[in-house]
């Protein structure tokens, strides 16, 4: 079976909506389709977006234009993720080194594309399908103004070549050259269709098909302590690799708790059924 892999983007434009998206990446706002009793990693970055955004751009003096004339993206979300089966066994079970292995590629990935713009980022193992949530702030140097400034459609955006004479899809290249990054990598991910007739999915339908398939992967999987444990035994891989252990025990210890007593529990049943 061929599985693809995927990149959105999203632009974020104002403060109030990159304080939104905390609340969502967080989870410091109900999330309806995700497990609760499975935790998510802090990738890059620390949970306060809003503040690490702020003080990039000022560090790099880039004056922000209030008002309604004001079209700047302030920052882009980037999600990256593959279709949910790429990510389990045949028997519906996550596998476990794979989604480890693709966190670690996609982090390296990011952090040599776009270095210190690659400003924060999340992996959420609590829905359907696992995925990062990156934030990244775009800039240019501007000739005329002397200073940098923000710079979406010059990275993400369409453009014209006038001295080639052709149009460049800087997102469809991206695209492009995402899934042929992970292919490298080892995984069996290969790119959509290009300019096929599907309609393109932003970030708010990605969130969209999780919710619909909530109930019926709920009752499948994700309440099972066998699942909830194996998505934890990843987090405390990734933390061990990026020396914060001990920030995630503190974090999430009822969850951790829960979980370890679920597993327990099914275990003790499963001997008195022998």
């Amino acid at each position: 079976m061929a599985y693809k892999a995927v990149l959105r983007v999203e632009k974020i434009k104002t403060f109030g909506q990159l304080k939104a998206y905390l609340l969502h990446a967080n989870r410091i706002k109900e999330t309806p389709n995700a497990n609760k009793n499975i935790r998510n990693i802090q990738l890059r970055g620390e949970e306060n977006v809003v503040k690490i955004v702020d003080e990039f751009i000022k560090s790099r003096g880039i004056k922000i234009t209030k008002g309604r004339n004001n079209q700047s993206v302030l920052c882009t979300e980037m999600v990256l993720t593959a279709s949910k089966d790429f990510f389990r066994n045949k028997d519906g079970s996550i596998n476990k080194e794979l989604t480890e292995k693709w966190i670690y590629e996609n982090n390296r990935w990011l952090i040599e594309k776009y270095g210190d713009n690659y400003l924060f980022a999340k992996v959420h193992l609590d829905e359907t399908t696992p995925h990062i949530s990156a934030i990244i702030c775009a800039t240019k140097y501007n000739k005329a103004y002397k200073r940098e400034v923000l710079a979406h459609k010059a990275w993400f955006g369409k453009t014209i070549d006038k001295k080639k004479n052709i149009n460049i899809n800087r997102l469809r290249d991206l695209q492009t050259e995402y899934a042929e990054r992970m292919q490298e990598c080892g995984f069996k991910l290969e790119r959509g269709k290009e300019r096929s007739n599907a309609k393109h999915k932003d970030i708010k339908d990605f969130y969209a098909d999780l919710n619909k398939t909530k109930e019926k992967f709920l009752e499948e999987r994700e309440n099972s302590a066998i699942e909830i444990n194996a998505r934890n035994i990843i987090i405390n891989k990734i933390a061990d690799n990026y020396g914060i252990q001990e920030q995630v025990k503190r974090a999430y210890p009822k969850a951790r708790e829960m979980a370890e007593k679920k597993l327990k529990d099914k275990n003790k049943n499963e001997e008195l059924d022998l």
